[in-house]
């Protein structure tokens, strides 16, 4: 979760003060905000829980808004980077909508989460084509039939995401006890190396 465009940020002298490349998981960044005033007391799987919604729906929306205006061609897909912020009482507003989304590993969290979610994006997009067991040649040079690939359990990413790559373990700020209440990140479930990162919100026709 980042507040500004890292490319703004890292030029800052508190740049890495709190936590390498001023990025968090949305799993700590929640933890934090539970334990503020701004949480109101709710639990932090309650306001996290929420602000996924609220980002499913806003997706939804905006999808639906460019419907007609988007040219929809078969064997093609396009990687969107949706930026968000919260308020004050804590509503999950869109930023923007980016076509050439920043792949930046700036910090150890992208380094291990962005190979993953390209690797299961190429997975869902390519795999039901090109992947093992495809006979291109049945079906003019693309394949539209059912294979292996498509059943979920027989999926594997290499790249793994363990509970611990979602919680921050270290503390920059050396005694600053701001920076080492912000740095008590609990357990995050982590994802199966069959889970795809993935999941369909909504179908444009």
């Amino acid at each position: 979760m980042q507040l500004t465009n890292n490319a703004v940020q890292k030029v800052g002298e508190d740049y890495g003060k709190y936590e390498e490349g001023n990025i968090v998981s949305v799993h700590t960044l929640f933890e934090y905000i539970a334990q503020q005033a701004a949480g109101k007391g709710q639990p932090k799987q309650a306001l996290e829980d929420r602000y996924l919604k609220d980002v499913d729906n806003i997706i939804i929306d905006s999808m639906k808004a460019v419907k007609g205006q988007v040219t929809l061609q078969k064997h093609t897909f396009e990687l969107l980077g949706y930026d968000f912020i919260l308020d004050e009482d804590l509503n999950t507003i869109l930023i923007e909508v980016n076509t050439n989304p920043c792949l930046e590993e700036s910090n150890d969290l992208l380094r291990r989460l962005l190979p993953r979610m390209l690797d299961d994006m190429l997975n869902v997009v390519l795999d039901p084509i090109f992947g093992p067991g495809v006979n291109p040649a049945a079906y003019g040079g693309y394949s539209e039939a059912p294979h292996p690939n498509r059943a979920p359990d027989k999926y594997k990413s290499k790249f793994a995401l363990r509970p611990e790559v979602f919680s921050v373990q270290s503390n920059k700020a050396g005694n600053d006890p701001e920076a080492a209440s912000f740095h008590e990140s609990g357990p995050h479930g982590g994802y199966r190396d069959d889970e795809n990162l993935w999941r369909p919100l909504c179908v444009l026709e």
